[in-house]
């Protein structure tokens, strides 16, 4: 038989070693988190901020929207300013503000930081295989690349880019196309 609450435990310090561990190497390999401190602590207050005031959905549930500064963090700081001001956040409010055990505000910035480590491995293994594009409104996703034509049952339009391609415009034989769109083939 396997005891529960053992397994609980194992797996609560595993997060906290590993969390921690994976945030120890981060910002011992990149010093530039104290180099440039203004970013770091943005983020920390980002984070704090917005760790600090959970939408209760139950007794044993939250959500926090700390994410929002992570993923800001992610495009304009470095990976280490993120992970300083993220953890420190994290652990900050948890065991300051929203008073829970200190094990637990250990086991939330390891947790919080595990996902980030991967979550950023995974998004830099892919914007390197692509070629490293610059950020810029190419960065963000378009509709499509191509021309598409596009039907409805009462108009037909057809979507082009513009020489600029960042802007798209829609013509038809009337002022303006149904609100239904599909691509046809």
């Amino acid at each position: 038989m396997v005891d529960t609450s053992r397994v609980l435990a194992l797996y609560g310090r595993g997060l906290v070693w590993v969390g921690l561990a994976l945030a120890a190497i981060a910002l011992l390999v990149d010093l530039r988190w104290i180099e440039q401190p203004i970013p770091t602590l943005l983020i920390l207050v980002a984070v704090a901020a917005l760790r600090a005031s959970p939408v209760r959905l139950s007794k044993y549930s939250y959500l926090t929207q700390h994410g929002v500064p992570v993923l800001v963090g992610i495009l304009v700081a470095v990976p280490s300013q993120v992970v300083a001001g993220m953890v420190a956040g994290v652990y900050l409010v948890d065991t300051l503000w929203l008073r829970k055990p200190l094990r637990a505000g250990l086991v939330n910035a390891g947790r919080e930081n595990i996902a980030f480590i991967a979550a950023f491995g995974i998004f830099s293994a892919v914007w390197k295989l692509s070629g490293s594009p610059g950020v810029g409104l190419d960065f963000l996703p378009a509709p499509s690349p191509w021309p598409a034509r596009i039907s409805s049952s009462r108009v037909r339009c057809s979507i082009s880019r513009s020489s600029s391609a960042t802007s798209w415009r829609a013509r038809s034989g009337s002022s303006s196309c149904a609100t239904r769109w599909w691509p046809t083939s």
